[in-house]
């Protein structure tokens, strides 16, 4: 097996998917703006901020792309991705609104790619999302959040574009499966993380010890629930190990919800309309 070819920054776009973002996106866009060729802000929010577009559309290297609605992070993605790939681009760094990149990301990245033997099998690189890393330069990881990843264009393009159907939750589970189905690989870096917000912090006392959790709203338990048991039932047979990890996933977040959090009654509801839609596939954008 073969090496690919060596990647420099011009090869890499960025994208960033917006929705309602706050002020602070404009902070955390200059951490990497200077680390891509070109980087497309995709906007999913409701209602785009004038001030979004008057703020990127000062910046050349800014592609700017109203979805005028919520179309889903997924939806989102393959924008960036088919754009990138039109304009010529190999790779395409996958940014959340809320993440800030440290200085030297994409050239850790790079140096990796351009140094790892195989690197025509390199599917996505990422930072480290896992428990921390010791007395290794990378890990070999079934899936990694979409945030600071840096994606193969190619290996995308062999896989098939990220699932829509799935709007949000579980986008990036489901991309990874069908990577490593095809022998790519997927490979969190030990030395780079991600400065990344996941949902709101909460705490709670139970029986007179404090507990400290990541909430999210009964709606983000549907679409975790529902894409979760979609994937399972979908590749169970192909990939019972990834799917024993997703199921891990759900029950823990599930459990979590209803042992911490509020308004267990609408959760409740919920959960069980989620479990209904994941046997039914009625999948996408639900109206509430």
């Amino acid at each position: 097996m073969s090496a690919s070819k060596r990647i420099d920054l011009t090869d890499i776009a960025g994208v960033v998917v917006l929705y309602n973002p706050d002020d602070q996106f404009f902070e955390n866009i200059k951490t990497y703006l200077h680390q891509v060729d070109k980087l497309y802000v995709v906007d999913n929010s409701d209602k785009p901020a004038i001030n979004v577009s008057q703020y990127i559309g000062q910046i050349s290297k800014i592609h700017y792309i109203n979805n005028e609605d919520n179309k889903g992070v997924a939806y989102a993605l393959n924008v960036a991705a088919q754009a990138a790939i039109k304009d010529g681009y190999s790779h395409l760094l996958t940014m959340d609104d809320d993440s800030k990149a440290p200085v030297d990301m994409v050239e850790s990245m790079i140096s990796f790619h351009n140094k790892y033997p195989y690197s025509n099998k390199l599917g996505i690189i990422s930072v480290s999302h896992s428990k921390p890393l010791k007395h290794v330069e990378y890990k070999k990881v079934l899936f990694t959040m979409t945030s600071g990843n840096i994606v193969n264009l190619h290996a995308y393009q062999k896989v098939g574009a990220y699932n829509e159907k799935l709007f949000i939750d579980h986008v990036d589970h489901e991309f990874g499966i069908r990577l490593n189905l095809l022998d790519y690989e997927i490979i969190e870096i030990a030395d780079v993380k991600l400065n990344h917000r996941l949902g709101t912090s909460k705490s709670i006392y139970l029986l007179g010890y404090k507990y400290n959790f990541v909430s999210h709203s009964p709606l983000r338990l549907y679409y975790f629930t529902r894409n979760g048991l979609y994937i399972i039932n979908s590749y169970v047979f192909s990939a019972p190990f990834f799917c024993m990890k997703i199921l891990k996933l759900v029950i823990i977040e599930s459990l979590k919800s209803f042992l911490l959090d509020d308004d267990k009654k609408n959760r409740f509801i919920y959960l069980i309309k989620a479990i209904r839609d994941a046997l039914s596939k009625n999948l996408g954008k639900i109206n509430v």
